[in-house]
């Protein structure tokens, strides 16, 4: 095989990596198809992983400038929206109608604003059918510290090695 089929070979499996169209035996099945060593084999799949990894890192980056920008855009759109219902309120005014757009203030739906000291009052005062109990879920860091410290627990796995690529 040429270099360049190794290197068309190698992008096709990385891009079929990316889209999530390949699994584990697919990828050895292409490494093995392209016939190179095993240690040939691992740094290619080493390569793609580090390649998965700054694709990640840079969709995560990506996803968190993306969302400051909106909550940005809400607390302005927010800002504005009390700011023309205080200016419509001092006008005497509930609709104002331009050529372009009509400001209006409408009745919301009812809505309860709570204070601190609600849920404490609803326990106490026997007012559970006000309250939501959340189903219980496992603590895993104490579990892992029952674990070491000698409890056995059943329906508990323990893994303690996984791979590095640098």
């Amino acid at each position: 095989m040429k270099l360049y089929e190794y290197a068309e070979s190698y992008r096709y499996l990385l891009d079929q990596v990316e889209s999530g169209e390949y699994t584990e035996d697919d990828v050895r099945d292409t490494l093995e198809a392209i016939g190179i060593s095993t240690a040939e084999a691992v740094e290619q799949v080493g390569k793609i992983i580090l390649e998965a990894d700054a694709g990640t890192a840079a969709l995560k980056a990506e996803e968190d400038r993306v969302k400051a920008r909106r909550m940005a855009l809400e607390r302005k759109e927010a800002a504005l929206k009390e700011y023309l219902k205080n200016a419509l309120e001092m006008m005497g005014e509930r609709k104002v109608k331009t050529p372009l757009i009509t400001v209006s203030i409408r009745k919301n739906p009812d809505s309860v604003q709570l204070t601190p000291q609600f849920v404490q009052w609803a326990a106490t005062a026997g007012r559970d059918d006000l309250l939501r109990y959340k189903e219980p879920e496992p603590d895993k860091r104490r579990i892992l510290e029952a674990l070491k410290a000698g409890d056995k627990l059943p329906a508990v796995i323990v893994r303690s090695e996984g791979v590095t690529v640098r």
